[in-house]
This record gives C-alpha cells, sequence and structure tokens, in this order.
C-alpha cells in the first residue's frame, strides 16, 4: 500500500511540475507578443495607454492593436498569478 501512496504522490508532483512548465510556456509566449508592442510603440502599455478608459481608446486610430495588446497584459497577469499559486502549492 504505501509503494502505491509513493507512486501516486511521485505521478502527482510530475503532474504540477508539467502543468507549471506548461503556464510558463504560455507566460513567454505572451511575453514575446507584448515585446512586438513595446518595440512597436516604444514604451510599455501601461506607460502608453494604462490610464485611457475603452471608450477613450475606442476613438484611437490604433484601437484594434492597442485592445490586443491590453487583453495580452492582462492574460500576462492571470498567468503571473497562477505560476505564482503554483509555486506556493
Amino acid at each position: 500500500m504505501e509503494e502505491i501512496e509513493k507512486a501516486f504522490q511521485q505521478a502527482l508532483e510530475n503532474f504540477k511540475k508539467e502543468q507549471l512548465l506548461s503556464t510558463e510556456g504560455r507566460l513567454q509566449k505572451v511575453n514575446n507578443e507584448i515585446a512586438v508592442f513595446e518595440q512597436q510603440y516604444n514604451q510599455s502599455f501601461e506607460t502608453y495607454y494604462g490610464t485611457l478608459s475603452s471608450r477613450e481608446i475606442d476613438g484611437l486610430n490604433e484601437a484594434v492593436d492597442i485592445f490586443n495588446w491590453k487583453e495580452l497584459v492582462d492574460f500576462r497577469n492571470q498567468l503571473q498569478e497562477k505560476i505564482a499559486k503554483e509555486e506556493s502549492n
């Protein structure tokens, strides 16, 4: 019985590691996409558009890009929170 419990614990630990690596991989991809926007606009989203409302952004010529950029930043924040939570468990 003890061997079964050890095997289960090992499988659970392996699953957690794979899940964390998967989340970190997605975070890296999102960071790469954000870097393209930051390079294009020469600064971070927060610096450039962070104080604008959705209505104000909608009135800009590049609104589609800005909303996509904002979604990526929001998703990055979610992934970072998820990683922090997974690492603390």
